[in-house]
């Protein structure tokens, strides 16, 4: 899976490059003020964004901001999540989803967040930007729900990768973090309690 937030300047030639990918069984999330301008940070000489309609399949009929002190909502499966920085309201094509949908003003109701299926794999374009970010989460729950893959959600400050046959977590919040292992798995550095600004590595087959 690729998540790609934002990616504001954009060609052609990527566009294809992330069509090949979905279409060959890659899954592609996308955010708003995605393909906005070229790599010149030029506007299209064409309707906003227009190059990435094909992808994401559907057009993006405008943006909106607001003011900080008067939040609109977007919902998702009946939760209202507030947003206020950047939200595109969005035309789906034939065959796309609407996953969540702006609950005021005079584009109450149009979607917020896509999905479709294209080739063997999706794209889910992600058009508004929560305060919170909590709706973006859910968006990717579904998403890794639908695709079947397995999810580790840690808290806040729980940071874990994989790299050269090792897993490595950094524990930045203010409360000590006890990770779930494997029973067995060997660890190099820490130990499964990890305090405040520790580290714990160990040997995985990730």
């Amino acid at each position: 899976m690729i998540i790609s937030p934002a990616y504001q300047q954009i060609d052609k030639d990527l566009i294809d490059k992330m069509t090949r990918y979905v279409k060959k069984g890659g899954n592609l999330v996308l955010t708003c003020r995605t393909g906005h301008q070229d790599r010149q940070g030029h506007l299209w000489e064409a309707r906003f964004a227009e190059p990435i309609y094909d992808l994401i399949g559907a057009e993006i009929e405008f943006y909106d901001l607001l003011m900080p002190q008067a939040p609109d909502t977007v919902e998702m499966e009946g939760k209202g999540y507030e947003w206020t920085t950047w939200g595109e309201i969005l035309k789906p094509l034939a065959g796309t989803e609407t996953w969540a949908v702006y609950q005021g003003d005079y584009y109450a109701g149009k979607p917020a967040v896509i999905f479709r299926r294209l080739g063997k794999g999706t794209v889910t374009y992600v058009g508004v930007d929560t305060k919170t970010g909590d709706m973006e989460k859910e968006v990717l729950k579904k998403l890794y729900a639908l695709l079947k893959l397995p999810v580790q959600d840690y808290p806040e400050g729980v940071l874990v990768e994989y790299r050269d046959g090792l897993g490595i977590a950094v524990n930045y919040s203010d409360k000590d973090y006890t990770i779930s292992l494997p029973e067995g798995t060997p660890i190099l550095i820490g130990s499964r309690t990890i305090p405040t600004t520790g580290v714990t590595v160990w040997k995985s087959g990730e």
